[in-house]
């Protein structure tokens, strides 16, 4: 790999462009062929991928992706390369697409917020690059990884966040350094001392601080669309029957990428702040939920002997309009929800209360689906789940939390009428949750959550 201090001449930077087009093609048009890529080449084509040596990447950087601001209406992301990449072979060309395209589709830039630069670049690049790993120990010959391939070894917990690597980087910070042109490497980059031998950084996300524009937000969202069409079809049904259980790799990444996005950090800060005025006086608020330090979140325990946290009550909407597809979807959001609250209700309504289900930390994913599943599939009327919770909130219970609402509804409903009426809805945070593209009232939720794919 070319030195940053040796002037090529414009026919050997023409010709390193030419022999990584070259392989471009070639690993992207194996990545389309691949049983293992498929659902990332439905995306690929929505890149454009430049080859460019000027100044516009960032400077430790061998590839990244950009967007084209200029385009507002209809946004491009725009794959940038180093031409030192031709002396890479087209299975490590192919792993950079790979891992530039699930860094998008993630959102890592953007998710960055005020972390640290080059720690939140490693563990996100952690958490890609050991799922990448994952699908060729599997069998996946199109990728292999390159020898500045990043992996925390000491951090092998299955399916892991970029967070909760982020967090263990904090508590084991890594030994960085200037590459000084005497090993491995490109001089002048940044290094990480990683198992054992100091690797180059690739800095592809030092844009991050800037955020998301809707324009780019929505573009994601129509990719993550389009995955899961892909994955609800029968081929791609039948292909994963084939391949069997890829658990951690590529595939699995994906489907917990696409799934439904709670805003969990805004809304329970929200649950903090305003819950404290449904909780009883004799319970005393001090020491901070261990179990959420690793999110990032502090979250009070109601006293020093008891870290319990909140209860979360979901108001499931079983009318006929409502699909067992939505249903399901909702099951993966409960999923989520797990790892916040101590318990977790189901109040599954039509015009009437049809059941009630309770959800714990040891449930699996079965039994979450059996709890949101079951009868009702009349018409639908909020009123009487709203006076449930108005019931349950008056009562003299201690144990009756409740932390948080979520309502999963098609909003062909008269909630926009009973809002008001009911006292809960201006002291618990609740967040609707919508099957359908619809309009909601903004004194009821000016940013509801829309269940469906944006495509």
């Amino acid at each position: 790999m070319s030195s940053p201090n040796l002037k090529l001449t414009d026919e050997q930077i023409a010709d390193q462009i030419s022999q990584l087009e070259h392989k471009l093609r070639i690993a992207s048009s194996r990545l389309m062929l691949s049983n293992f890529t498929k659902l990332i080449s439905i995306v690929l084509y929505r890149f454009k991928l430049i080859i460019d040596d000027s100044n516009l990447l960032p400077p430790g950087s061998l590839a990244c992706v950009i967007w084209d601001e200029k385009d507002l209406e209809t946004p491009t992301p725009q794959m940038y390369f180093k031409p030192e990449l031709c002396t890479w072979a087209e299975s490590e060309i192919a792993f950079v697409i790979v891992h530039e395209i699930l860094h998008t589709l993630d959102k890592h830039a953007s998710r960055r917020g005020t972390k640290d630069p080059q720690l939140w670049n490693l563990a996100c690049d952690h958490v890609i690059n050991s799922r990448i790993k994952q699908d060729i120990q599997n069998g996946n010959k199109i990728l292999s990884l390159p020898e500045c391939c990043y992996i925390i070894k000491e951090l092998n917990e299955p399916n892991i966040t970029a967070e909760e690597a982020y967090a263990y980087l904090l508590k084991h910070p890594p030994k960085f350094k200037p590459n000084d042109g005497g090993g491995e490497g490109q001089p002048g980059k940044t290094q990480v001392q990683n198992d054992g031998q100091w690797k180059d950084i690739n800095e592809d996300l030092n844009d991050s601080n800037k955020g998301q524009s809707p324009q780019e937000a929505g573009e994601i969202n129509d990719m993550k669309g389009s995955i899961e069409v892909a994955m609800d079809s029968e081929p791609f049904k039948s292909l994963s029957k084939q391949r069997g259980d890829q658990s951690g790799g590529i595939t699995e990444y994906l489907k917990s990428i696409i799934e439904v996005e709670i805003p969990w950090e805004d809304l329970l800060d929200k649950a903090i702040k305003t819950n404290v005025r449904v909780i009883s006086e004799n319970r005393s608020w001090r020491m901070p939920n261990k179990r959420m330090r690793s999110h990032n979140l502090m979250i009070p325990s109601r006293s020093n002997d008891d870290e319990s946290k909140s209860n979360l009550y979901i108001l499931a909407d079983h009318s006929a309009s409502v699909s067992t597809g939505d249903l399901k979807k909702m099951a993966s959001l409960i999923m989520q929800s797990i790892a916040f609250f101590e318990r977790i209700i189901i109040i599954k309504h039509d015009t009437q209360i049809v059941g009630t289900e309770e959800v714990s930390v040891s449930s699996d994913e079965d039994q979450i689906k059996e709890a949101i599943s079951g009868k009702g599939r009349g018409g639908t009327n909020h009123h009487c789940v709203f006076r449930e919770i108005q019931d349950r909130l008056d009562s003299d219970e201690d144990e009756e939390d409740i932390g948080l609402i979520l309502i999963l509804t098609d909003y062909e409903s008269n909630i926009d009428s009973i809002w008001k009426q009911y006292k809960w809805t201006s002291k618990i945070p609740a967040k609707i949750i919508l099957t359908q593209r619809i309009a909601v009232s903004p004194e009821v939720d000016p940013d509801p959550i829309l269940l469906l794919p944006k495509v």
